[in-house]
């Protein structure tokens, strides 16, 4: 049962990995696309080449230029910053679980 719930936790994180990078990417072009909106092809290419950077930058520019935090750009990228970070997190201990079980589940060398 143990060995079965690691397994579930582990199918479930690569499941969660997955679905965090197909949300990184679909912001990443959503913030391409403000920065070629906003600023140009150069800006565009710039955007493309520095994500998280880039990504920063118009979270910060996005929330001066509307003068509220809730926006739909700088709430989705605030609710993709927690949930990401607390996916990793989970995935983490478990790894570590995983990690732990393994060490107590090693047979010790005969002191022969």
């Amino acid at each position: 049962m143990k060995k079965f719930l690691l397994g579930a936790g582990i199918v479930s994180g690569g499941i969660f990995y997955f679905i965090i990078g197909i949300l990184g990417l679909v912001i990443h072009l959503w913030t391409i696309a403000i920065s070629f909106y906003y600023g140009g092809i150069f800006s565009a290419i710039i955007a493309l080449s520095l994500p998280f950077i880039a990504e920063f930058f118009w979270f910060i520019k996005s929330w001066i230029m509307t003068e509220t935090f809730f926006n739909t750009y700088t709430s989705s990228i605030a609710a993709y910053a927690v949930v990401s970070i607390s996916i990793l997190l989970v995935i983490g201990f478990l790894s570590s679980k995983m990690n732990d079980n393994a060490e107590l589940d090693k047979e010790e060398p005969p002191l022969i």
